[in-house]
């Protein structure tokens, strides 16, 4: 499971050229669900944003979980932000998400599941 942005993209590239299994072009695999590497191993990307734009783990948090403040901070998902203003994804993690997990929609995350409903599936028949 991988964000589907810049993160992975040697990775990407990587099996875009030496991956039998993988598509031939980074758009194509950006786009797939699940892809079957080899024998056990499989990727799933997060789906992409509206109009293809990349993605990340934390695009499937609603808006209302995303823009909590904490300490007068608000979340920034940067690698490199301003610490003053903002916190990043360890707080959102434990602050947010863990702290708080029963009155935070999931329903995004779905897709995620749906995937690995999927992989398990296709697994079970090679």
């Amino acid at each position: 499971m991988l964000d589907n942005d810049t993160g992975p993209k040697d990775l990407l590239n990587h099996l875009v050229k030496n991956v039998e299994s993988c598509p031939n072009d980074k758009a194509t695999l950006k786009s797939s669900g699940f892809i079957h590497l080899f024998h056990n191993l499989y990727l799933i990307l997060t789906p992409l944003n509206a109009g293809g734009k990349d993605s990340a783990m934390e695009d499937l948090f609603d808006a209302a979980t995303l823009g909590r403040v904490i300490n007068g901070k608000t979340f920034s998902a940067e690698k490199h932000f301003d610490e003053t203003k903002h916190y990043g994804k360890h707080i959102f993690s434990t602050k947010v998400v863990r702290s708080d997990k029963v009155n935070i929609n999931f329903d995004k995350f779905k897709y995620i599941f749906d995937e690995i409903e999927k992989v398990i599936q296709h697994f079970s028949k090679i």
